[in-house]
């Protein structure tokens, strides 16, 4: 995680990976408000970023998983965020997947 300071405005930069079917609360303190820079839910050749171990190797990622946490988060203090299929729908069945997000707080 990241602090800079720019105008005397704090902003904190934040990387979460959330594995498949778990939740978690994106959080920004004070009157900050979150700002999604990118995000990715699917499988990146075994990265190994979650517990469970996908038997295939693959790589595939959903499509405007950006555009749905921006939908989901954008401009708000917090928000909940699921890292599911139904959510960002299924790039590739049978493979466990995870949700990476990189946000700001400003």
């Amino acid at each position: 995680m990241n602090c800079l300071l720019f105008n005397t405005k704090v902003i904190f930069d934040a990387d979460i990976i959330l594995c498949e079917e778990k939740s978690v609360t994106l959080t920004c303190s004070g009157a900050k408000k979150i700002q999604i820079n990118w995000a990715m839910y699917g499988e990146d050749q075994g990265a190994r970023h979650c517990t469970k171990t996908n038997t295939k190797t693959v790589r595939c990622h959903a499509e405007n998983v950006k555009e749905t946490v921006q939908n989901l988060c954008e401009n708000r203090s917090s928000c909940e965020l699921k890292a599911s299929n139904a959510v960002f729908g299924d790039p590739c069945q049978g493979v466990y997947k995870y949700l990476h997000v990189k946000y700001t707080c400003f």
